[in-house]
């Protein structure tokens, strides 16, 4: 599109005219992958820098290096596909551009830590893949937010404050988009995205090919992976076919002063994961609540230490940890902690995950990254479409941190006996 008076020549797919055209305090755009919108909101946030004079815009993301590989490297091909950069200052310590003509300050930073999102006020925002923010983050960015709110996502996860807090607002519109709408993308673009499009043998030797994501035969997966093809093929949310833990629930806390249950997963390049468990036997189903006390990678055992009583936990507290390292369980042991190797064995794993099934999977809301892994956590497959009785070691963290603690922790209940009735008696 052609802006003459701002001397911009800005060619851009149909969702940058609507972003432009949004009237709503907060617009959302979901999908699929490479549908150009993170390119289309870069270009609109391009425009109204030089349309409004000494405004800040706010562009975020949960962390920096995704800040820059993301949002941030959209941006920059976006001022050089207009021929623009010489109109902004770049200050590469601070993450701003500066529109020389209208002095539009363009910033990014990550949501790294709470206080972040408490900063000064904006004129605008971007939250870029805003499904990694907690809601907190969220109220705490749009309360500071003037003007209009731009979000972006794909919805890869099956429950999530965006679906319930945001998309219901009454002042919010949500575009949804794929990569169908994307004019731009080359036929190796479209083939690398298309290698997820399930195809099925039907019983009758033909085949199936699910574009719409629908399918719901007898017929046996060729190739493709519809969990994959719906979230980033299509834009739509859902749980895979092999996804462990289908359904998650809040949870408002855990009861303080109750004897603490503790699971431990070691890591370093992967988090090192603490999760504190309370199990409650209600009618109907009982319910296992999670509190995410760290999540964090590049922990030593000496990091570590020194963090549990940061994080509450006293030296009586009952940890099981991951007894394939005991190294660290004997340096917190000698540190005074009551610490031990979880119960391992052959069918222990697929013996945790059955008894974690068999209950409510409560999360707090400050439990996040161990709520998305356990969205995330699925079974293996087949080449073949076979599901098979062994979870992917991927992003498995938070799972086995809670698996560890909660497999002596959970009951296993047994159908009550049955009694004979006790003779009646007739008067």
């Amino acid at each position: 599109m052609e802006t003459k008076q701002l001397d911009l020549d800005i060619e851009g797919s149909e969702l940058l005219e609507t972003t432009l055209n949004n009237t709503e305090k907060v617009l959302i755009h979901k999908g699929g992958s490479s549908s150009s919108k993170t390119v289309s909101i870069a270009q609109a946030h391009i425009i109204w820098s030089f349309q409004e004079f000494g405004k800040t815009y706010s562009i975020v993301r949960k962390t920096l290096p995704a800040l820059r590989r993301g949002a941030l490297k959209d941006f920059k091909m976006a001022l050089a596909l207009a021929g623009c950069e010489d109109w902004f200052v770049e200050n590469k310590s601070d993450l701003t551009f500066t529109n020389r003509q209208t002095g539009t300050v363009i910033e990014f930073f990550a949501i790294d830590n709470a206080q972040k999102a408490r900063g000064p006020r904006r004129d605008r925002l971007w939250c870029n893949e805003g499904n990694e923010l907690d809601l907190e983050d969220w109220r705490q960015l749009t309360m500071r937010t003037r003007g209009r709110i731009v979000l972006d996502y794909n919805p890869s996860m099956l429950q999530h404050w965006i679906y319930t807090d945001v998309e219901t607002r009454s002042d919010c519109q949500v575009i949804h988009s794929t990569y169908q709408d994307n004019p731009f993308l080359t036929p190796d673009n479209i083939r690398e995205i298309e290698v997820d499009l399930p195809v099925y043998a039907l019983p009758d030797g033909s085949t199936y090919t699910d574009w719409a994501g629908t399918y719901e035969g007898k017929g046996t997966l060729l190739s493709g992976d519809p969990f994959r093809w719906a979230v980033f093929g299509l834009g739509k949310r859902g749980a895979a076919s092999e996804t462990i833990y289908k359904v998650l629930y809040d949870s408002a806390g855990l009861t303080p002063g109750r004897q603490r249950k503790l699971g431990l997963d070691f890591g370093f390049n992967h988090a090192t994961v603490l999760s504190d468990l309370e199990y409650r036997d209600m009618p109907g189903k009982a319910e296992l609540h999670i509190d995410e006390l760290i999540h964090q990678s590049y922990l030593t055992s000496d990091d570590l230490i020194r963090m549990l009583p940061e994080v509450g936990v006293s030296k009586r507290d009952e940890i099981e940890a991951d007894g394939a390292r005991p190294e660290m369980i004997e340096a917190i042991k000698r540190a005074g902690y009551n610490i031990k190797a979880a119960d391992k064995g052959p069918g222990s794993v697929k013996e945790g995950i059955d008894k974690l099934k068999a209950v409510k999977l409560c999360f707090t809301k400050r439990s996040k990254k161990s709520r998305d892994q356990f969205q995330m956590y699925r079974w293996k497959k087949t080449s073949s479409g076979d599901i098979l009785d062994e979870p992917i070691k991927h992003e498995d963290d938070a799972p086995d941190s809670v698996r560890y603690g909660a497999t002596s922790l959970i009951k296993t209940r047994t159908a009550p006996r049955r009694r004979s009735a006790q003779p009646s008696i007739v008067r």
